[in-house]
């Protein structure tokens, strides 16, 4: 493939390959409409209750109204740039999380403001609440069931953690470790309590969740209820490559399954989606979670939750004006966030997902306890496991086959880190060492590209010779290649090595937690995971799809052009005009790359500036030796005595070479 029309196409189909890619790895949200709630037909399964695990709480059940929604705000952990500290709004209206966000992590870069933390999870619409019970379904027998929203019941205010603050502030209400809320709902009391860790316990960003059904009625109740996880996750990243939404649920693991068996549905544009739902009826779900671009979170399951539990992903959309954001929270909480335009006006998008519990039959007096853990955070595997080892398997880089080798790159981006001090520095060095091992390959494809071209004449008398016995001219050429050394696949395979590394390096720069907010040469590349600005137009620059100025795409395409100006100029005047040609690929890649993560650009153009230093030591150092090197003028005059049947001895191959040395 060392022909420059066969290395036309070849590039050419390397790119629409990438572009199709591309396509996949972002597909457009396919249309789903389902109900809002819906029931599941399959029976019920009888368990044991397991005993209670409540505070001391009166026995007799009593209706309670507060006067008052009371907010409840619980701080935890240390707070400051890469802190694993956190703070949680909780509601006694719907006993759910209104809000989180995260006291060591931010939305801009280098702005390390109370105002600028990241916020996670957010109550976009009244009732909307993480970690809220959604309905409840119970009844004597199956056809007696009902179904009861409790997304706004009202909830009694029983202990608040010492470390809380409480707006307004509540009378009567014992101080303790947890927080925990009350409310009866039919037949049912129903306690909820949040633990929060201790500083250094080893399980950051998690809370856990105890949620307990008492039994009030006379007889057997049947019981049935729709836990919703996190709500409202706002996307890291406005970009449109990256602003997507990921909903995620996993099976607990089988025997003959290593670990979480994962689904995933991924939202790639907000302002494209629907109001959708989607269910995962696998049932026995370790997890069910969303996930950004950065950051995750996570709602496990306990073992007594198990015995039948299936999830639903639902992207909601408030439907009618008391449910739509203000003005004020849009443009404080959703800076970034997609919005649609509805029938009631033009809202934001938020997603949540669900888990659907049924415990079976309760007996009278009887209590059911379910436990969950809230993981929200950084998507960062060692955090994850930490707190729960069944959350492996979340981070997913790139396609699996090149998933390891983003996970290696980020290890040893990370180590280089930790010497050089700078992600910029780490990706230069990274880039120079795969150059280096990559050097053979790359010395022995432009050795033989640069023999191709002086020996075209001779190549072109044995087509000449042959032209009416094709096998005769392939077995002749065949015999050709061989005794001057010249490789076929020499030219391409340099570039098909490289293809899983793009892969992988792509994985690593877009998904690789480390890489945000990493900045090199500030204020020019403030965040290595998003494209490089040296200047904003504040308009959007038709067919690049932004409205920043990026220099290292520009970069690129420079010592690309240069690059292939080294290479060797063939004598074919077709062949020249080809070159000519494949010089002006290098703009494709500038299309491509504008919307790349800054740190994807700068390893390529690094690896550009090394390609344009490698060919000219190549050029001034190596062919010269090899009898290669010289003016166009002695190259062609090389060429022609070739083509006379004197070239043989004055162009000497590797081979060559090797036998008389022999």
């Amino acid at each position: 493939m060392n022909d420059p029309k066969q290395r036309f196409l070849l590039m050419l189909a390397l790119g629409l390959t990438f572009l199709l890619v591309m396509q996949y790895m972002f597909p457009p949200p396919p249309p789903a409409a389902a109900p809002e709630v819906q029931h599941t037909d399959r029976p019920m399964v009888p368990q044991t209750a397991p005993g209670a695990i409540a505070p001391d709480v009166p026995a007799e059940a009593r209706q309670f109204n507060p006067e008052e929604d009371y907010l409840v705000t619980v701080t935890v952990g240390p707070e400051g740039r890469n802190a694993h500290g956190y703070q949680a709004t909780f509601s006694t209206v719907g006993g759910g999380m209104a809000n989180y966000q995260l006291l060591g992590y931010y939305r801009v870069p280098m702005d390390y403001s109370p105002e600028n933390r990241m916020i996670l999870l957010d109550r976009l619409a009244q009732g909307r609440d993480s970690l809220r019970i959604d309905t409840v379904t119970y009844g004597a027998t199956r056809q007696e069931l009902r179904t009861t929203s409790m997304r706004e019941a009202r909830y009694e205010l029983v202990e608040i953690p010492s470390f809380a603050t409480v707006t307004p502030e509540p009378e009567n209400v014992r101080q303790g470790d947890s927080l925990v809320f009350r409310t009866v709902v039919g037949d049912w009391e129903v306690l909820r309590t949040y633990r929060f860790p201790a500083e250094g316990a080893g399980a950051d960003f998690t809370i856990t969740s105890d949620i307990e059904w008492r039994n009030l009625a006379d007889g057997n109740r049947l019981l049935s209820y729709s836990l919703v996880g996190p709500a409202g996750m706002l996307a890291d990243d406005d970009s449109p490559n990256f602003g997507a939404i990921n909903f995620m649920s996993a099976r607990q693991p089988s025997p003959a399954s290593e670990g979480v068996e994962i689904k995933r549905k991924v939202i790639a544009d907000l302002t494209k989606a629907t109001n959708m739902a989607d269910r995962d009826n696998r049932g026995q779900l370790a997890w069910v979670g969303t996930k950004n671009r950065f950051f995750t979170t996570l709602m496990t399951t306990s073992a007594s939750s198990l015995t039948d539990s299936n999830g639903a992903t639902r992207m909601l959309f408030p439907g009618s004006p008391s449910l739509i954001p203000d003005a004020k929270d849009i443009r404080d909480n959703l800076k970034n966030q997609p919005h649609v335009t509805t029938s009631v006006g033009e809202v934001a998008a938020f997603p949540e997902i669900s888990l659907t519990v049924e415990p079976g039959t309760i007996a009278p007096g009887e209590t059911y306890s379910g436990r969950y853990l809230l993981y929200a955070g950084p998507a960062v595997d060692a955090y994850m496991a930490m707190a729960d080892e069944r959350l492996g398997g979340v981070v997913s880089y790139t396609v699996s086959y090149f998933d390891f080798i983003s996970r290696w790159l980020v290890q040893l981006l990370t180590f280089f880190d930790g010497i050089l001090g700078n992600y910029g520095l780490a990706i230069i060095a990274v880039t120079i060492i795969i150059k280096l091992i990559l050097h053979p390959l790359n010395r022995k494809s432009f050795i033989s590209m640069n023999r191709m071209s002086s020996l075209a004449p001779m190549m072109k008398e044995i087509q000449k010779k042959y032209a009416n016995d094709r096998a005769k001219m392939q077995q002749e050429m065949n015999k050709f290649y061989k005794d001057h050394g010249v490789s076929m696949a020499g030219g391409c395979l340099p570039i098909f090595i490289q293809l899983p590394i793009f892969f992988a390096l792509y994985g690593a720069f877009s998904q690789g937690f480390s890489m945000r907010h990493a900045a090199f040469l500030a204020p020019w590349i403030k965040d290595l995971s998003k494209p490089d600005s040296i200047y904003d137009l504040g308009t959007q620059i038709p067919l690049l799809g932004s409205s920043h100025i990026s220099l290292l795409p520009i970069l690129y395409f420079v010592l690309q052009y240069i690059q292939m100006s080294l290479q060797p100029k063939p004598n074919d005047p077709q062949q020249a005009q080809q070159q000519k040609i494949m010089k002006i690929m290098p703009l494709m890649f500038v299309f491509i790359f504008y919307s790349m993560p800054a740190g994807l650009v700068l390893y390529f153009t690094v690896s550009a500036l090394c390609g344009v230093a490698e060919n000219w030591h190549m050029r001034k150092a190596v062919l010269p030796k090899l009898g290669l090197g010289g003016t166009p003028a002695a190259t062609e005059a090389a060429a022609t005595s070739a083509a006379a049947g004197k070239g043989a001895a004055q162009i000497p191959s590797e081979a060559g070479k090797k036998k008389r040395k022999r």
